[in-house]
């Protein structure tokens, strides 16, 4: 299992050792500022900011947050399962030590045919095509001949007196297949459960957020200790358009037509929004999770948006991560009763700023019993 080695000390920031405990339950309320910017854009909406219909208040999607978290990880120098750098079903497959590189030679690549079959076995879940490498996904690794030529369409029949030029399609299928079986034990290396237990170990997104891991090779699925909702807006947010123009063009046929280029861009112009969060102790101290990986967490979400910025997300701000400790793994009070004593009301009928909002956080005197407040990062 990877560790962070250098997570910094941040000013105004408070990690106690009480919130890095795996064996306890934490809730806790994850708030932040927007201020003309794009937190997370709906790609069916033209990347417009999402929204409630009905009440206008804003929405990120919990997916958006634990990209964050998953980023900043990175940085941290644990490795990530679902990122873009390496297909899913290869991982699982690297985990089972099953066929993990049959490289296909330039001839094969260039033969139509057979990659036009191989495209069908895709398709159907069998096998996966990554660059040059195939990797078979099935489970009989013993009958790569009949699954690489499965659903093969006939060959036509060569005019009488004709002599076979070459190798068959099949023929060379059955080739592919061959060094395909020569990489392969007769039994996985890995089980399905040790394939699991050695993704868990080795992924930090899959120890803390779960995973399915039965796209290709089926190792089974994992549920996650950490668990986040959406987050929404304290109040509706105004959504802006703002008419953009292109000076730099790609191609000489756009140079020479000289026209402005036109686009869009979608922004909030302010809002305040707000996630809650759980992590499960039975769950957690099952898949080994620890106080490393627990300070991790709560480092990226404190610094969610402060590595992650783009054009779109130039100006968010963390305004709020605030975590309820029970003393027993299965709790010691309900979390929603625990996120109703941090009070956040605008002051304002159309708030435009962090200012306009007043936020009460509970005193030691109205926790319940059993229950730990730590304000990680206020204001």
């Amino acid at each position: 299992m990877t560790t962070p080695t250098d997570i910094p000390q941040l000013d105004g920031v408070t990690i106690p050792s009480v919130i890095l405990d795996p064996a306890r339950r934490h809730d806790f309320m994850f708030v932040f500022e927007v201020n003309g910017d794009n937190p997370n854009g709906d790609p069916d909406m033209d990347n417009m900011p999402r929204t409630e219909p009905d009440t206008g208040r804003g929405l990120t999607t919990d997916t958006s947050i634990k990209r964050k978290v998953r980023d900043i990880a990175a940085l941290l120098g644990l490795e990530i399962f679902i990122e873009p750098s390496q297909t899913l079903n290869r991982k699982i497959g690297d985990a089972m030590g099953a066929v993990p590189q049959t490289p296909l030679t330039e001839a094969e690549l260039d033969h139509e045919d057979l990659m036009a079959q191989l495209e069908r076995l895709q398709e159907s879940g069998q096998f996966t095509l990554d660059d040059t490498i195939l990797m078979y996904l099935g489970d009989n690794p013993k009958k790569l001949n009949q699954e690489i030529t499965r659903d093969l369409p006939k060959a036509p029949k060569a005019k009488e007196g004709e002599a076979p030029k070459g190798p068959t399609l099949k023929m060379q299928l059955e080739a592919v297949a061959k060094r395909m079986a020569s990489s392969v034990n007769d039994k996985m290396t890995l089980k399905r459960d040790d394939a699991r237990d050695h993704l868990v170990k080795r992924y930090y997104d899959i120890r803390m957020f779960g995973a399915v891991l039965s796209a290709g090779l089926n190792a089974g699925q994992v549920l996650g200790p950490v668990t986040l909702t959406p987050a929404w807006s304290v109040a509706p947010v105004t959504l802006l358009q703002l008419a953009i123009t292109r000076n730099a063009k790609n191609t000489t046929e756009r140079a020479e037509k000289g026209n402005i280029e036109m686009g869009r861009r979608h922004i909030v112009s302010h809002g305040l929004y707000v996630a809650h969060g759980h992590y499960d102790p039975v769950t957690g101290v099952k898949l080994g999770v620890s106080e490393d990986d627990l300070h991790v967490l709560w480092y990226a979400l404190t610094t969610a948006f402060t590595h992650t910025r783009s054009a779109a997300r130039g100006d968010i701000r963390v305004r709020g991560l605030y975590v309820f400790t029970h003393e027993h793994r299965l709790g010691n009070a309900m979390a929603h009763k625990l996120f109703e004593r941090v009070q956040i009301t605008a002051t304002s009928s159309t708030p435009m700023s962090y200012t306009d909002y007043a936020v009460t956080l509970p005193g030691e005197d109205l926790l319940p019993a059993g229950v730990t407040f730590t304000p990680v990062t206020h204001g």
